[in-house]
């Protein structure tokens, strides 16, 4: 009995329409390459220096460099066109108004107009006649606005003057956060601080500048806390804006906390916590800013904080510490906290890299932390249900082998909900993480060593005979294997080096997506390779090296043997 054979084509894959499976692996190949040409730095036109913020907002991409000049910072959108610079608008000041504008209005004076886009108050009412703040503006007709009343459809103020570009101060070091205010499906927007200007609101087209009244108002980290936009300024000062106002910073709840170090990151916690993250000691800020719950900041550590843009949340807040990796633990539901070391058994690693430090990332789909330097090196630590699986180490490097640094990230979803990762580098360009078979056309080399095995008899010498690897990937990617014996020690032969290429990646009918399953392939490659050798233990160095195959999974590893004589 026999099934019948069909498959359903998904959209998106079709046939490439190569003749031999050589022609299609170069055609494939060449396609790679066409496109990989096509790349731009961010600001292609008009940009210099690092990448100094990526991040994620509605699916799409947003990128942040200096100019060519380095007088301002530019942002930039990624699209099917490549990257568009993102027009920030214009604001104008008023006083005494007595009418409220209205979104979308067209503010006049005399001939002078612009389309109101957002209407931020600061102080005083409408109602009373006071009302004060400043009108986010798109482009200006004919000459600037004056000192003067400007009206609109519904709304009446006096100007203060002639309106203001919206811009970015250069130099600075991104972060943010999406978040909604104010309730409905469309008004989610993204926050963001660069720790040289003012913290800012973007909608995807409205851009927005928030004013703290700060002497030096440039905070460095922020957070959004039980409906507060929560800043970190200099010198250990963590302020809030008003509840559910993240443009207003006077009355109504905003508040200042001194925390006594420097703050280096916030996260928040499940429940009514906040992770406050400082350089030398880690607090929390428990509450909601209520009558009834108000600020309370506990103490979780005096001795240990953190190292800054290591601080990430996966299940529980992680950061780098001087004494390694740190997470911090609830002491009981929606309580206090402890903190605890997980890294100890990396402890030389951790402490030759801890200083150069540079950024991190949450992988959601892995549940891995990376955490980056500015080598270009990287150390990924995966979890299993909260707990510590292992750790491995991972470097950047381009086709010409040299370093690409990580020295921003950003963690989103697109448009269709798939996990997806981004990193801006020294040179200009945005990388995104785990896509494609090579890093920017540079070959992928992986290696890693099992522990040497003594198959529960460490006395006792074993001929070793055969070795078998379990493996699964594209067809054509090679697996180099190197068994050693005896811990290398030289008693037994000094290694046996054996090369396999997988020819897995085969499917199930019905129930594969096509185009991307390779015909009459098996599931699972078993390499087998033959040694002779004797030793009390073995172990297996696995490496691999491609440019154009997806990865690889290994599943398991097999060892055949006979058991020799007691080792006295």
């Amino acid at each position: 009995m026999g099934l019948i054979a069909t498959a359903i084509a998904d959209g998106v894959n079709i046939e490439r329409g190569a003749d031999t499976p050589a022609n299609d692996s170069t055609y494939a190949q060449d396609a790679i390459e066409t496109q990989r040409d096509s790349i731009l730095k961010v600001g292609a036109s008009d940009g210099s220096g690092l990448v100094r913020g990526v991040h994620v907002f509605q699916g799409d991409a947003y990128a942040f460099r200096n100019n060519t000049l380095g007088t301002e910072c530019l942002m930039w959108k990624s699209t099917t066109d490549g990257w568009v610079q993102q027009d920030l608008g214009n604001r104008v000041s008023f006083t005494l108004g007595t009418t409220e504008f209205l979104e979308g209005e067209t503010l006049t004076q005399s001939g002078t107009t612009s389309i109101i886009n957002r209407v931020i108050v600061q102080s005083g009412t409408w109602a009373g006649n006071d009302a004060a703040g400043y009108l986010i503006i798109g482009d200006i007709t004919s000459s600037p606005y004056a000192v003067g009343v400007a009206t609109s459809a519904s709304g009446s103020a006096t100007l203060s003057g002639a309106e203001t570009a919206n811009t970015l101060q250069p130099g600075g070091r991104f972060e943010f956060e999406n978040y909604n205010f104010y309730g409905t499906t469309f008004t989610k927007r993204m926050y963001g601080v660069d720790g040289v200007g003012t913290a800012f609101e973007w909608d995807g087209s409205t851009f927005v500048p928030f004013f703290t009244g700060n002497i030096i108002d440039a905070p460095i980290h922020l957070a959004v806390n039980e409906y507060h936009l929560q800043l970190v300024f200099a010198n250990g000062s963590l302020q809030n804006s008003s509840t559910g106002l993240p443009y207003l910073w006077a009355g109504l709840g905003a508040a200042e906390i001194g925390c006594g170090d420097d703050i280096i990151g916030l996260k928040k916690e499940v429940g009514v916590a906040l992770a406050i993250v400082c350089r030398n000691r880690t607090l929390e800020l428990q509450g909601k800013n209520t009558d009834a719950q108000p600020w309370d900041l506990k103490t979780i550590s005096e001795e240990s904080g953190g190292i800054e843009w290591t601080v990430q949340r996966i299940g529980k807040t992680r950061f780098l510490d001087d004494r390694g990796f740190t997470e911090l633990r609830a002491v009981q539901a929606y309580g206090d906290f402890d903190s605890s070391t997980y890294s100890q058994l990396i402890e030389p690693l951790i402490q030759a890299k801890k200083e150069s430090a540079v950024s991190s990332i949450i992988v959601k789909s892995k549940n891995q932390l990376r955490t980056f330097f500015n080598d270009g090196t990287g150390i990924i630590a995966t979890f299993n249900d909260n707990k510590l699986a292992g750790f491995t180490t991972i470097r950047y490097i381009n086709a010409g082998g040299t370093s690409i640094p990580v020295r921003c990230t950003a963690n989103g979803e697109s448009n269709s909900g798939s996990e997806i990762m981004f990193f801006g580098s020294d040179d200009g360009y945005v990388y995104q993480m785990d896509k494609g078979p090579s890093f920017d056309g540079g070959a992928v080399d992986a290696t890693f060593v099992l522990v040497y095995n003594n198959l529960k008899t460490p006395s006792y010498d074993k001929q070793f005979k055969k070795v078998v690897i379990e493996a699964d990937g594209s067809s054509g990617t090679s697996i180099e294997y190197n068994v050693l014996l005896d811990y290398s020690s030289g008693r037994a032969p000094a290694g046996i080096t054996l090369q396999e290429t997988l020819a897995a990646g085969g499917a199930y009918w019905n129930d594969a997506v096509w185009n991307a399953f390779n015909w009459a392939a098996e599931d699972v490659t078993q390499i087998e390779g033959n040694i002779d050798g004797v030793g009390r233990n073995i172990g297996l160095q696995i490496s691999s090296s491609g440019t154009y195959v997806e990865p690889h999974t290994l599943y398991g590893v097999t060892y055949h043997y006979i058991k020799r004589k007691l080792v006295r």
